[in-house]
């Protein structure tokens, strides 16, 4: 299967978008014929009774969405579009290969996602470390210099954690055995 590699800003005006058609729909959906022929009775104490429908009681019901909110987890990665442009940041919801986390641990991330009366916006936050698992979808979201400035504040001061630098320089001292390279 293919990557779907999209904007960030371009999904979120996307799924905007879809949250106010959704409103607009909802909206404009007919009320059912029991909403309209409802009535209530009431009794006065003079014995006389006095009916009302519910569509004078409730003119403007209809039902709408307030608010959308859910998060995402992916992973910070390094992208190209082709190979003679320059690598660009991204966030993906597959962690990257082996051989690249084999050099930096890969940066789980959590994109959290809020509609709140049609105004839009995102944090990202950072997420377990532990677990890498595998998205069923390929998607691959490019970053704006911005969102990128907010992903570098979740990474933590030291460039290499654990032994992936180590486990990379083993690597190529076997390699050179193996071959006969003596360069360094």
């Amino acid at each position: 299967m293919a990557s779907v590699i999209s904007s960030l800003d371009i999904f979120c005006e996307a799924l905007a978008a879809s949250f106010d058609n959704a409103n607009l729909a909802l909206a404009a959906m007919p009320r059912s014929q029991s909403d309209v022929m409802a009535e209530l009775r009431y009794s006065a104490f003079d014995g006389s009774s006095l009916v009302i429908s519910l569509a004078e009681l409730y003119p403007q019901r209809c039902l709408a969405l307030h608010a959308l909110q859910f998060h995402v987890r992916c992973y910070r990665i390094r992208h190209t579009l082709n190979p003679y442009a320059p690598a660009r940041d991204a966030i993906a919801l597959r962690p990257p290969p082996w051989w690249q986390r084999m050099r930096q641990p890969a940066l789980a991330i959590r994109l959290d996602i809020h509609i709140i009366d049609g105004e839009l916006s995102i944090a990202f936050r950072r997420a377990a470390p532990h677990s890498l698992r595998r998205a069923k979808s390929d998607w691959i979201f490019l970053l704006t210099p911005e969102q990128e400035r907010k992903i570098d504040m979740l990474r933590p001061g030291r460039k290499h954690h654990g032994c992936g630098r180590l486990a990379a320089d083993a690597c190529l001292k076997w390699l050179r055995r193996l071959t006969g390279n003596v360069m360094p």
